[in-house]
């Protein structure tokens, strides 16, 4: 006769959270079929698998933190449109959504183009 060894479910976690958030993700957990104890009985499994956070977490670098700050004090460079903002960073034009002979060959060419932008931008 074997014995199975069950673990008593005995601690408790006490969290304070936006109730907007807590409505929102509720929402999922109840589409997957899952209670809120449930998924977060999940993630703490995660957790443990991992020996850490189950997904990346970044810091933002000095430079970053700069541009972020630059772009809240209303800094930083606009464009009116995709096109404009890859004229400007060397002239990468987007392929025709069409498919067709004429735009594989012009995928080819901006490959090209891409290339020596990628090459003259690391000298």
């Amino acid at each position: 006769m074997s014995r199975t060894t069950t673990k008593i479910k005995s601690a408790m976690v006490r969290a304070r959270i936006e109730p907007g958030l807590k409505t929102k993700a509720e929402k999922y957990f109840d589409m997957l079929g899952l209670s809120t104890t449930q998924a977060i009985t999940l993630f703490f499994k995660q957790v443990e698998l991992h020996h850490g956070l189950p997904f990346e977490i970044n810091i933002p670098n000095a430079e970053t933190l700069d541009a972020m700050k630059e772009i809240e004090n209303g800094g930083g460079k606009k464009f009116k449109n995709a096109d404009e903002l890859f004229k400007h960073l060397g002239g990468c034009p987007r392929i025709a959504a069409a498919p067709g002979k004429h735009n594989l060959k012009r995928g080819k060419e901006m490959q090209k183009t891409n290339k020596k932008a990628v090459k003259n931008s690391t000298k």
